[in-house]
C-alpha cells in the first residue's frame, strides 16, 4: 500500500471508521489495518520528536512501541467519547422536542423518562450504561 493510503487509513480511523469498515473496504484483515495504523503512528511520533529510528537503542524502540500503543488507546478513548456525545446530543434533541412540563411525573421513572424523551427503554438503558463506563474510565484515569 502507498504511504498516502496508509495515512488515509489512520485519518479515517480517527474520524470514526471502524477497523471492520476499513478492512472490508480495502479487502484486508483487521489485524493488517492495526499494523498499518501502528506504523503510521510510529512515523508521527518520530517526526514529532525529530529523531531517527535507526539511531534508537533497543530499549528506546520498546519505549517507542509503548508510545504508539498509548496513542492508539487515546484515539480509541476520543472515539468513544465522541460516540457518547453524539448519542447524548440526539437524546437531548429528542427530549427538547418532546419535553412536556405538564407531565413532569414522566421523568420519575426510567421508562417514563424514555417515553417522554421519545426513545425506547433499551436505547436509554444503553446510553446510561455507556455513560457509566465513560465515567468509570475517567475516574480510573484521573485517579491513577
Amino acid at each position: 500500500m502507498t504511504e498516502n493510503r496508509n495515512r488515509e487509513i489512520l485519518e479515517q480511523y480517527k474520524k470514526g471508521q471502524t477497523l471492520e469498515q476499513l478492512a472490508s473496504f480495502l479487502s484486508v484483515t483487521r489485524s493488517r489495518i492495526q499494523q498499518i495504523m501502528a506504523r503510521e503512528l510510529e512515523k508521527e511520533i518520530i517526526l514529532r520528536l525529530n529523531i531517527k529510528r535507526e539511531l534508537l537503542s533497543r530499549d528506546e524502540r520498546k519505549l517507542l512501541k509503548l508510545a504508539v500503543h498509548e496513542e492508539i488507546r487515546e484515539i480509541s478513548k476520543r472515539r468513544k467519547e465522541n460516540e457518547f456525545q453524539n448519542e447524548r446530543n440526539k437524546l437531548l434533541e429528542k427530549m427538547k422536542d418532546s419535553y412536556d412540563l405538564q407531565n413532569i411525573e414522566n421523568f420519575f421513572t426510567v421508562s417514563g423518562y424514555a417515553k417522554a424523551s421519545g426513545v425506547s427503554f433499551l436505547e436509554l438503558k444503553n446510553i446510561f450504561q455507556k455513560l457509566l463506563i465513560l465515567l468509570i474510565t475517567e475516574i480510573r484515569i484521573d485517579g491513577a
